[in-house]
């Protein structure tokens, strides 16, 4: 860990291409041939790759409930806990958007989940012109203070401070947890490949949701997924702000698409589909990380698109993992100030949170979204 770690957050967004569990052949073409290798041989390459970039927080899409299974085991012993339910009934069945968390770093204070359509609180719902069902999960995070006496056993909750250099820091950052909140909001949703109307739709109910969040709760929000449509659609469009029937909010109120916000984004590659074939018409930029700050924008520190195959050997995927590092911190003098609004109001609306029932949820009922 370095100094400045613990005030980066590093984001990550992975569609890994779902597999069904009978998967034995190649779906498209001979793997060896740049094609789709089956599930046992992309799962370690996927798990070697989120292990190396150790992102804070990412969140997965197609995910059926055995690969969800296998994430968990994987990363079990990277320290990570989800949240995540099939989209087809809020149980198992059909494609997970789960987020993926580092449980030394981040507490989850609350879960939600609710569907792209016209009834976001009916599970299997499917909206406008959509070709299937699509979800959004959510997830509350509260960051995990660092203990600043490295003589003393961690508290709970805590997690150790390194040397002398880190202590100090942790003392200033402990000050901020004192006098602000630093939890934030992470979406995950995987938008219709099919229907323009649907994810146009998805988009607006996402920008809604999301606006209610930082309005009534006054905590930031970002957005991972894969949203099928490229900068000059529409739903990038409405997101950004770029939409003129959204042109009256304040600029403030929209997302802020990490890969805009960096002056040399990593990496040898833009496109974050390539499909396994190989095919040059296949790449599109269609996966995204953005920011709704509720105060002070955060700073975006890097951004890029992580290669998905490695000495020419199989895909991991038929996307590429993306990853985005920001700072909801600024250093003002010696002392580092949380840059999101701490005010809480009043009447900030109910959440619905993970209760523990058969269906591991709590669907979201508020209207306004």
């Amino acid at each position: 860990m370095t100094l400045f770690s613990q005030y980066l957050l590093k984001f990550a967004t992975f569609n890994i291409r779902f597999a069904p569990p009978n998967q034995t052949a190649c779906v498209r073409v001979a793997w060896t041939d740049i094609g789709e290798a089956p599930w046992k041989v992309r799962l370690p390459l996927i798990l070697d790759q989120v292990k190396w970039e150790s992102p804070d927080i990412i969140g997965f899409q197609e995910v059926l409930e055995h690969q969800y299974h296998d994430l968990k085991q994987g990363l079990g012993s990277a320290k990570y806990s989800s949240a995540g339910v099939g989209r087809e009934d809020g149980l198992t069945r059909g494609e997970y958007a789960p987020i993926f968390w580092r449980t030394d770093h981040f507490k989850a204070l609350s879960i939600e989940y609710f569907w792209l359509s016209d009834t976001p609180q009916v599970p299997g719902s499917i909206g406008w012109d959509a070709s299937q069902t699509r979800m959004v999960t959510l997830v509350h995070l509260h960051p995990i203070p660092t203990c600043i006496d490295p003589d003393q056993t961690p508290a709970s909750g805590c997690s150790q401070a390194y040397d002398q250099n880190q202590i100090a820091l942790s003392a200033q950052k402990s000050l901020s947890y004192v006098l602000t909140d630093d939890s934030f909001y992470v979406m995950n949703t995987h938008f219709d490949d099919q229907g323009l109307k649907a994810r146009t739709g998805s988009a607006r109910l996402v920008l809604k949701r999301a606006r209610s969040i930082v309005q009534n709760k006054a905590r930031p929000v970002v957005l991972l997924g894969d949203l099928n449509s490229p900068t000059s659609e529409p739903a990038y469009k409405i997101l950004t702000g770029n939409d003129h029937s959204e042109s009256l909010w304040m600029p403030s109120f929209f997302f802020k698409d990490t890969k805009a916000e960096v002056e040399r984004p990593y990496g040898a590659s833009k496109a974050t589909f390539t499909g396994f074939t190989g095919n040059p018409n296949d790449r599109q930029v269609i996966d995204y990380i953005m920011v709704m700050s509720s105060g002070t924008p955060w700073t975006v520190s890097a951004y890029g698109v992580m290669p998905n195959s490695f000495d020419h050997g199989a895909l991991s995927s038929d996307h590429r993992m993306v990853c985005s590092t920001m700072s909801p911190y600024e250093e003002i003098g010696s002392l580092l100030v949380n840059k999101t609004n701490s005010h809480k109001p009043q009447d900030a609306e109910v959440v619905a949170k993970n209760d523990g029932s058969t269906q591991q949820f709590s669907i979201v009922t508020d209207p306004t979204i």
